[in-house]
């Protein structure tokens, strides 16, 4: 193929080697003459006279005033070429130069830099979530060891007192009663710190759902006025619990609401030195349960409020003891209720905390708590003898026949041979698992409650002892309120 000079000096500077078309036409755009074969780029043979337009649709906006390049057109074989406008005076020429090959290349090069962005993409995520898990774990950790060197140092005063007191009861250097006063409130002192402590660990690593259950509203009230009243008395404060159009029972997940309350409670009274504490149970909005929290204390220091539902911050009095923790517990347990926590007033006449609830009231259909476990037979299993004998003093006392047993093998002969209405063993014993005896009861009877006793009742480890077949949970160390009002609910035919 002969091209004309200008052709050749254009191909040599687009170092254009095989597959070339050259079209040369006049300023009419009317074609005078070929140079190369136009089936090679799929085209029916061009005809002098032809418009030059009709090799290529994209020609047709084209002016063809100046030299132009249109790249990368696909042509109808499946072929891509590039198609070139030269000038050489009034003469015109249309090149079209195979480029198959060099748009595979791009096109794979194209591709590639396209997944080289989406992997640089998908890496630059990996170290956004990689850094803020970084983050997460060193604030963690850092939680973790201010709440350990906080417990250390917390811990010291109940654990003294309690030594101490011990050591000069021993000696007869103090009454029975006022020794038993001292260690029993630096016993629940550290039980609550215990508590927060785990609590705030598990609603970080589980958001395992609330159980609400129908319970009695006054044995709840009950429960707690009972268990705060030895605080109110070794301060000589008043405590009084009042309902205001307050339904007899409601559902709700009771033992979350009893730790927002205590508490709430327990605050009120470490903060508060005259005066008195007030719950006010307050039922008269049309779908919620008010709760509210009144002291006399000195109330909260302005410079605290933005951050009273933060880790670690105390009250009012930074001598005080405690975590920090029972606020920042009580407002993630009210939302995990579907409810609201904050504090309505304050000053230093007193604080008034409120907490808001959705609860649907249940019928009344309340029996004797008494009367239901009256006569009843238990197998009590635990191979602490201390915690064997607290918890057969407290059965007794509400007229139950108890059994006990120390170890597996003991619990699985006594239950082959005697009946029993109820089951109660702790979880770890010495010669083996609580779940052994669930074991050896499913096999004779699926209604027997079986209840386990767990010094570690996270959420997880609860719902699988649920769902290995135990009744219930009850939790460690044993609360006497608590262990009843489960007893009565497995034994009662109604809701307690």
């Amino acid at each position: 193929m002969k091209l004309p000079p200008v052709l050749q000096q254009y191909l040599l500077r687009h170092r254009a080697e095989d597959g070339c078309l050259a079209i040369e036409f006049g300023p009419d755009l009317r074609i005078t003459d070929t140079h190369g074969n136009a089936s090679h780029f799929g085209l029916a043979p061009l005809e002098p006279g032809q418009t030059v337009t009709s090799v290529h649709p994209a020609l047709e906006t084209e002016p063809f005033a100046e030299p132009f390049k249109l790249p990368f057109l696909n042509l109808d074989n499946k072929l891509v070429c590039d198609l070139h406008h030269v000038l050489d005076g009034d003469t015109h020429y249309l090149l079209l130069l195979d480029r198959t090959d060099q748009f595979d290349v791009v096109s794979r090069h194209q591709q590639h830099s396209h997944n080289v962005q989406l992997s640089n993409d998908h890496f630059k995520r990996l170290i956004e979530e990689l850094t803020a898990t970084q983050a997460r774990l060193h604030k963690a950790n850092e939680e973790k060891a201010m709440l350990i060197a906080m417990l250390s140092h917390e811990f010291g005063t109940p654990l003294s007192a309690i030594s101490g007191y011990a050591e000069l009861l021993d000696k007869g250097k103090v009454s029975v009663d006022k020794a038993t006063a001292v260690i029993r409130r630096n016993a629940e002192s550290l039980v609550a710190m215990i508590s927060n402590a785990l609590h705030y660990g598990q609603l970080h690593a589980s958001h395992a759902p609330a159980e609400h259950k129908p319970f009695r509203l006054e044995n709840f009230l009950e429960d707690l006025h009972s268990t705060l009243m030895p605080l109110a008395k070794s301060k000589n404060l008043a405590f009084e619990i009042t309902r205001q159009a307050a339904p007899e029972t409601l559902a709700l997940d009771r033992h979350r609401l009893r730790q927002i309350l205590v508490n709430l409670l327990s605050n009120a009274f470490k903060y508060t030195q005259e005066g008195g504490v007030q719950l006010i149970v307050d039922g008269s909005g049309k779908t919620n349960v008010t709760f509210r929290v009144r002291d006399t204390g000195t109330g909260v220091p302005a410079d605290k409020i933005p951050r009273l539902f933060t880790p670690w911050v105390r009250g009012a009095q930074t001598q005080a003891s405690g975590t920090g923790l029972g606020l920042v517990i009580s407002k993630q347990l009210a939302e995990s209720l579907g409810g609201t926590l904050r504090m309505t007033k304050t000053s230093n006449k007193g604080t008034e905390f409120q907490l808001d609830v959705l609860s649907s009231s249940i019928p009344d259909r309340h029996t004797s708590g008494r009367d239901v476990l009256r006569g009843k037979h238990v197998l009590l299993v635990d191979d602490d003898p201390d915690i064997l004998y607290l918890c057969q003093l407290l059965l007794e006392e509400q007229g139950l026949f108890v059994i006990t047993a120390t170890s597996v093998t003991d619990a699985r002969e006594l239950f082959s041979n005697r009946r029993f209405d109820l089951i109660l063993t702790d979880i770890n014993l010495a010669d083996g698992h609580g779940e052994a005896i669930l074991d050896r009861v499913r096999q004779h009877s699926q209604d027997l409650p079986v209840l386990a006793m767990s010094a570690l009742p996270s959420p997880q480890t609860t719902n699988r002892l649920l769902q290995r077949g135990f009744t219930a949970v009850i939790p460690k160390p044993i609360n006497a309120h608590s262990l009843l009002e489960e007893l009565h609910k497995v034994l009662s035919p109604t809701p307690e």
